[in-house]
This record gives structure tokens, sequence and C-alpha cells, in this order.
């Protein structure tokens, strides 16, 4: 059991890096956009999955430390996926349609061509 444990943190730490960081090599981007899009998307979910799964590894007496570092670090990362999808991460917590309200060109009242569409 606790060879599969550290192949499922394998595999799960894989993922994670790939939705965090994407290869940039030009023959890996579809697969890894695919894959990073659905680990990003199913955060949540893994993170429970993830968290369940060291709980009930913690209670063996063969625990793979390895895959309890791996655990640990899947669990940062899936953490890390949640809170910027939620907008509490490094990026902007404001969604661009609550952004600061277009400016007016010169005393006209009438907002300025570029200032209609906030940019982020």
């Amino acid at each position: 059991m606790s060879r599969s444990f550290l192949v499922r943190q394998l595999l799960g730490s894989a993922l994670t890096g790939n939705a965090l960081r994407p290869p940039q090599h030009y023959l890996a981007q579809i697969p890894a956009m695919f894959a990073g899009w659905l680990s990003g998307e199913l955060a949540p979910h893994l993170l429970t999955l993830t968290v369940a799964d060291t709980a009930l590894q913690l209670r063996r007496r063969d625990r793979s430390r390895l895959g309890l570092v791996l655990a640990a670090a899947n669990t940062v990362g899936l953490a890390t996926l949640v809170a910027e999808s939620l907008g509490r991460g490094t990026g902007s917590t404001r969604p661009w349609w609550k952004a600061s309200a277009p400016t007016t060109s010169s005393g006209s009242g009438r907002p300025t061509p570029t200032s209609t569409c906030p940019r982020r």
C-alpha cells in the first residue's frame, strides 16, 4: 500500500506542478494545457482526495516518508491553485468589471475611447 501511495503522490505532484508551471516546449504545450486545465478545474476535489489519502496513510505502520513529503507539497500546490481561482492568490483580488470607473476627457463628462474598457 505504501508503494501505491507513493505512485499516487508522484502522479499528483506531476499534475499539480504542470498546472502551476506548464512546460514551454512546443511539442508539449497542447497535452500540458489539457492536463493543467483539468488539474486547475478539479483542484478543490484533488485537494480533498489528497488530504483524505494522506490521513489514511498516516494511520498505517509502513508509511512512505517520500510519499508524505510529496503529499504535503501537493497540498500546498493545490491550495495555491484554489486560492488563485478564488482571487486570493498573487493576482488581482478585484474582478475586471469592478475596476475603477472610466475616466472622463477634459471636462466633457463623456468617457474617452481608451477608458471605456478597463485593462488588466
